[in-house]
């Protein structure tokens, strides 16, 4: 099985994002808004195996995309 990593960044063609197996964002709090977030999330379509993975510092901003993934995990 042929294996292919691609690298994205907010200014890559959107057609490229599609049928994602695997999605690291790294630095997720220093984005100004969760546009990019969204369509990775949503790259996955129908798959049934996923990893989504964040490697991130917390933001100060409890609005912001991180501070809400993170909310559910408590202070």
């Amino acid at each position: 099985m042929r294996r292919r990593a691609n690298w994205f960044n907010s200014a890559s063609s959107c057609r490229n994002w599609h049928k994602a197996s695997v999605v690291i964002y790294d630095e997720l709090a220093q984005v100004k808004n969760r546009d990019l977030y969204d369509v990775l999330d949503s790259s996955f379509g129908a798959r049934q195996e996923l990893l989504f993975v964040v490697i991130s510092t917390q933001s100060n901003d409890p609005e912001h995309v991180l501070s809400k993934l993170m909310a559910p995990l408590g202070p």
